[in-house]
């Protein structure tokens, strides 16, 4: 399985996060044969005002394995992130980053839960995704479609390179927890005096 978890909202409304572009790129692999038995599930919440950005997805993904979750529980994504092979995030694809800069990805916190529940990414080279994934250490990083296809079919394709980088990216995620983030901010305090003695 494949995984994207984000917003449903349309071009023109922030960062959106591409899910009709996604399923378009899903729908070149499977049709050119390249990741035979996978699937795709397209997780976000949608508020009314953007269903018709949610019927187009839907609509793309009409005769393709592609699941598309709207307004699913957490219970859910958590299960699917903790049970997906490979995760992908396409925030900020078709954008001038020099000129909207706020198209992209600011962080990209949910592709560090999915690195935590041992999916490999594959995410666009923009922004945020930069500060988490590590090309070929613990996901890859992605600037066109091209670039996406053939890392998502190499980590589909070969067990050992997916097994590697899955344990690399549960291992990097833990850098971002709420724990991690404890510690680093105590540091801070106490490096300049911040907290009382």
């Amino acid at each position: 399985m494949i995984l994207s978890v984000g917003r449903f909202f349309a071009p023109g409304y922030g960062h959106c996060k591409r899910q009709l572009e996604m399923v378009q790129m899903f729908g070149d692999l499977v049709r050119s044969g390249a990741l035979p038995g996978w699937r795709f599930a397209v997780v976000g919440g949608c508020e009314e005002n953007q269903r018709p950005y949610l019927e187009a997805v839907t609509a793309a993904a009409d005769g393709l394995p592609v699941d598309i979750h709207a307004n699913a529980p957490r219970s859910l994504v958590e299960s699917l992130m903790s049970t997906s092979a490979v995760f992908w995030s396409a925030t900020g694809y078709g954008e001038n980053t020099d000129k909207r800069p706020w198209t992209n990805e600011h962080f990209g916190m949910t592709t560090a839960e999915a690195m935590a529940g041992g999916c490999v990414p594959v995410v666009i080279d923009r922004a945020g995704q930069r500060e988490i994934v590590r090309e070929g250490v613990d996901g890859f990083r992605w600037a066109d479609p091209q670039q996406l296809r053939i890392r998502t079919v190499q980590v589909a394709t070969d067990e050992a390179l997916r097994n590697r980088l899955s344990a690399a990216a549960v291992q990097r995620a833990h850098i971002f927890s709420d724990d991690a983030f404890a510690l680093r901010w105590d540091d801070l305090a106490t490096k300049y005096s911040l907290v009382g003695s």
